[in-house]
């Protein structure tokens, strides 16, 4: 991962020093049984470079020292912070166990994880109806919500996502490939954060299953209403 990035050139033989908190093959196992694929994360390097610089610190910091830095933060040069805790004599960073410490190398000191560090989303302020008013792609839907009188709901706390629909009928979800399917839709663009949920765009309207077969037109449409 690190040479299919460049972070093996750029910072893992740079003259440092840094700090590296490395995560095993059993950590990656972790990920990998969680969703995440290898493959997955090799077609999207600059999200595997983030991740990686998640993993990396600046300066050479000994367990030691870390001991000393229980509830602390510190930014990673990923420019995102990492949070340290210590459990009785155990070093922890975020949720991930340091199970060995103090590896010295030339450029640096290695600490071996147990699990993988994923950045954290970036907070947003926006609720998704705000998200979905300042996109052009979203302006029929924004329009649909305001004419029914859900755009208040969308404004409210949230957080939503659900394999439930607010319909109250179900969705399916499926993976073909490595396309995530909403019943027989696409999503096309995922994880559009907000700050009560998240949005995920997809390529064509959810008809619930009421509907029995989908209007061909709006004259067919106006006829089901009738």
């Amino acid at each position: 991962a690190a040479d299919e990035t460049g972070v093996t050139e750029t910072i893992l033989k740079d003259k440092g020093p840094y700090t590296v908190f490395a995560p095993t093959d059993t950590a990656f196992e972790k990920l990998f049984a969680s969703g995440v694929s290898l493959e997955g994360l090799l077609a999207d390097i600059p999200l595997l470079r983030k991740i990686l610089a998640y993993h990396v610190l600046p300066g050479r910091i000994e367990s030691v020292v870390a001991l000393t830095l229980d509830g602390a933060s510190v930014e990673t040069l990923s420019g995102l912070e990492v949070n340290i805790t210590v459990e009785g004599e155990t070093l922890k960073i975020n949720d991930a166990t340091v199970i060995l410490a103090d590896v010295f190398a030339s450029n640096g000191m290695v600490h071996v994880i147990d699990t993988v560090l994923i950045p954290p989303t970036p907070s947003s302020t926006n609720t998704i109806l705000d998200v979905a008013s300042s996109d052009e792609r979203f302006e029929t839907l924004v329009t649909a919500l305001k004419a029914v009188e859900l755009d208040g709901l969308f404004e409210s706390d949230g957080p939503f996502t659900s394999i439930a629909t607010l319909s109250g009928e179900n969705i399916t979800i499926s993976v073909m490939g490595e396309s995530l399917m909403i019943n027989n839709v696409e999503v096309i663009g995922a994880d559009v954060g907000a700050s009560n949920g998240v949005i995920h765009v997809i390529d064509k309207v959810l008809y619930p299953p009421s509907f029995g077969d989908v209007p061909l037109n709006l004259y067919d449409l106006a006829a089901e209403a009738s």
